[in-house]
């Protein structure tokens, strides 16, 4: 997933128990890696059954990579990225530029 400098990125990931059901577990974390490789955490709420959701505002240009960790009555992770562009650059250069 590409977005652009500033934008607020949708973060979301489904927990399912052994069975494949959509479950809650006791707590879910949601660590983001900068392209600096400093981390930051956001806020994640829980509207649905084993359904979490987050946002994050980029502050850099590059590649974040995104790691859920859940912890208690279901142990999981999951581990995704998304590609931060600076829009104020232009996307296609011609030949005459």
């Amino acid at each position: 997933m590409a977005t652009d400098l500033g934008d607020v990125v949708p973060l979301a990931v489904t927990v399912k128990d052994s069975s494949g059901t959509a479950a809650n577990t006791t707590t879910v974390s949601c660590t983001i890696t900068l392209p600096d490789l400093t981390t930051t955490t956001a806020s994640v709420t829980n509207a649905t059954t084993g359904s979490y959701t987050a946002t994050y505002t980029p502050t850099q240009v590059g590649l974040h990579r995104v790691r859920w960790v859940g912890t208690g009555t279901i142990v999981a992770s999951y581990t995704d990225d998304f590609t931060v562009d600076d829009a104020t650059l232009p996307s296609i250069v011609g030949l005459s530029e």
